[in-house]
Parts: structure tokens; C-alpha cells; sequence
């Protein structure tokens, strides 16, 4: 029988006839012979530090399992099987013209690394603070696809849906937070109707790493498509609220916080108690804005006993008169910002004593 039919080399010296020996001696060698001798073996790229960079990617081959799932839920996922010490966590696998994101910490056994990858389904655009547009594959997953994705109230039928997001570590992905924005649509679709939008509720950025790499998963729930600050046709939210008309970047208002000094409280007849609104941008930077007031009850009226001694966009000042009868009540000061977050706080009014 000539020796090229045979698939793995025979031993060229003898070992010790331990099976150990055996393994740790023949092991990678026959593992080789598999990757580039064998059908089993395909072409792959490994992108290195959870980006696309083709100057640092490495091409060899990989064994690349689960091509015909056998139950729904198993067509984006993937097992790949590639030589030791090359699959790292976070990172993208190119298999033909298909990106994969490398999502769980990857197994040893010291002869070959395997590891669990997923389809990157959704190619994710966002522009960061500098104004620079960024775009990640992604693999996103429907968390809620066994509801009719509705929330019906009195008044209103709102979209009720919730997606699983994952991204690798990076520079930029690391500045992702809480109500970034994204949309997350076909093209076509979203050029004739309405585009869906997604905003970031819940970051899990510790559960998937190890010292060399990262997955991050967010939790974003539908929001609403904004014309006026989201750019539909370069298919990036919060478009116009970072970059004016000419191109400049512009910060992003993330959040509003109303600051004040001592207790959430007030006294009937007691010195006035002044609150301050700061805005935040979306690197957690203070930043400067035009906040808008709002002094209610828990009728929804403007509370009795209760007088605004000053006013501006960043703080208010108010007073309480000294009736006995207002000690105990609450009420309720709302600040918004110009991007339409809010913060809202309860105040309760106390005795002099």
C-alpha cells in the first residue's frame, strides 16, 4: 500500500509505549495532518484584539462544526477547532465571506483549541464623541420572540421589544453605556417606513472575558424613531445630536442630575433650598445645557405652600411657608435637559424643629 494513502505519518522513532508519551509526541503532528491534509480542514481567518485589522489577522486552517443544526436556535452558532493557543475570547473568525464572534472562553486540551462562535448578523454603525463614525459585526439575538412585541396601555400601543447584543471589547465598544442608541433595520426598510431604533438599558460588560479579550452584552429595548437627531440614511441614531450640519462633532447629553445640599426635605417657614441641575454627556463629562423646571404635587398640580424664589436653567430655588398643616406633604421637583432625559425628585416638607 503506498505510504501517500495513509492520512497520519507513521512514528519515525520509538517512544516509550505509554499512551501519555505517545499523545504529547504525535498529537499536533496528526492534528496538522488533519487541518491541511483532509477535507475536515477549511480556510479561516483569525482577527486579532476584537477588531478587523487584516495586518494583524492570521490565516491557517481550522475545522470548522454545526453546518446542519439539527434544531432552530442552532443555525448562528458554530464550533471551531484550530491549533493551540489561537482562539481568544471577543475576537472575529472569518469563515469564506461570513464574520464570526469567537462568545465564549474557549477550551484546551493540549493539542487544539475549541471554541463556540456565533454569526455576526448585523453590521452595528454608531458615531462616537470625536464624531467618527464606528461600525462593529455584531451578534444580535431576540430576547423576547415569544411575545407579540406590543405593550398595550389605555392609550397607546408602544413596541415591547427587547434584543441581546454582543460586541468584543475595543477602544470604542469600551464607551459604550446606558440609552446609547442604535438602529438596528434592514436597509431597504428602513428607507420607506419608520426605522426600528434600540437603546442600551442594561450593559453586562464582566461576564464573558479573560486577560486577553472580552465579549460585552447589552440589553437594549425599542425606542422611538427621533427625525430630528437620528440619520436614517447613514443608519446611525443620535446622528444630528453629535455632528451639526457642518460636520462639527457636538457632545451627546446622556444624562441630567438635580444636586442639592442636606436631605431631600424642606422646612415650613425655613430658609429657601436651592437645587442645581448638572448634565452629563455621554463620557460621563459634565457639560453645559439648557435645563428645563417642573414643581408638581401628587395631583399633578403645583404644590400649596410652596414658592419658587428664583429660577434659571441650572437651578431653582424654593420656599415653603410656615403652616403647620403642610409638615408631612411631598412634592415633586422634574428636571429635563434638551435631549429629553430627566430626573425627578421627591421632596418632603418638615417642621422647623
Amino acid at each position: 500500500m503506498p505510504k501517500s494513502w495513509y492520512l497520519f505519518n507513521p512514528p519515525q522513532v520509538l517512544s516509550s509505549g505509554f499512551e501519555r508519551d505517545e499523545f504529547l509526541e504525535y498529537g499536533e503532528d496528526s492534528l496538522a495532518e488533519v487541518l491541511e491534509e483532509s477535507f475536515l480542514g477549511v480556510d479561516v481567518v483569525l482577527y486579532m484584539n476584537g477588531t478587523l485589522d487584516k495586518d494583524k489577522a492570521i490565516k491557517t486552517k481550522a475545522i470548522v462544526q454545526g453546518n446542519s443544526p439539527t434544531r432552530n436556535g442552532l443555525f448562528d452558532s458554530r464550533q471551531i477547532i484550530c491549533y493551540s493557543g489561537t482562539l481568544k475570547i471577543g475576537n472575529y473568525v472569518g469563515v469564506g465571506q461570513d464574520i464570526y464572534l469567537i462568545t465564549e472562553l474557549p477550551g484546551n486540551n493540549q493539542i487544539y483549541d475549541f471554541a463556540w462562535m456565533n454569526y455576526c448578523n448585523y453590521p452595528l454603525r454608531w458615531i462616537n464623541d470625536n464624531g467618527d463614525i464606528i461600525e462593529r459585526p455584531c451578534y444580535l439575538v431576540d430576547s423576547t420572540r415569544y411575545s407579540s412585541g406590543e405593550l398595550a396601555t389605555r392609550d397607546l400601543v408602544l413596541g415591547n421589544i427587547r434584543i441581546e447584543l454582543f460586541l468584543p471589547k475595543d477602544s470604542e465598544t469600551i464607551k459604550l453605556t446606558r440609552r446609547r442608541r442604535f438602529i438596528v433595520d434592514d436597509y431597504e426598510h428602513a428607507q420607506i417606513n419608520l426605522p426600528v431604533v434600540y437603546k442600551i438599558t442594561k450593559p453586562i460588560l464582566v461576564e464573558r472575558r479573560n486577560d486577553e479579550g472580552a465579549v460585552f452584552k447589552y440589553i437594549m429595548a425599542e425606542d422611538a424613531y427621533n427625525a430630528s437627531v437620528d440619520n436614517r440614511a447613514l443608519m446611525i441614531a443620535d446622528y444630528w445630536s453629535l455632528v451639526t450640519e457642518d460636520g462639527v462633532p457636538t457632545p451627546i447629553i446622556d444624562r441630567c442630575l438635580i444636586n442639592f445640599d442636606g436631605k431631600a426635605e424642606i422646612k415650613a417657614g425655613g430658609l429657601p433650598k436651592t437645587l442645581s441641575a448638572e448634565f452629563y454627556d455621554i463620557a460621563g463629562n459634565l457639560f453645559s445645557d439648557v435645563g428645563t423646571w417642573l414643581v408638581f404635587d401628587t395631583s399633578g398640580s403645583f404644590p400649596t405652600g410652596i414658592e419658587i424664589k428664583s429660577q434659571t436653567t441650572d437651578n431653582i430655588q424654593l420656599a415653603c411657608k410656615n403652616d403647620i398643616n403642610l409638615i408631612g406633604k411631598l412634592f415633586y421637583v422634574k428636571l429635563t435637559d434638551s435631549n429629553n432625559n430627566t430626573d425627578t425628585l421627591e421632596i418632603r416638607i418638615v417642621g422647623l424643629g
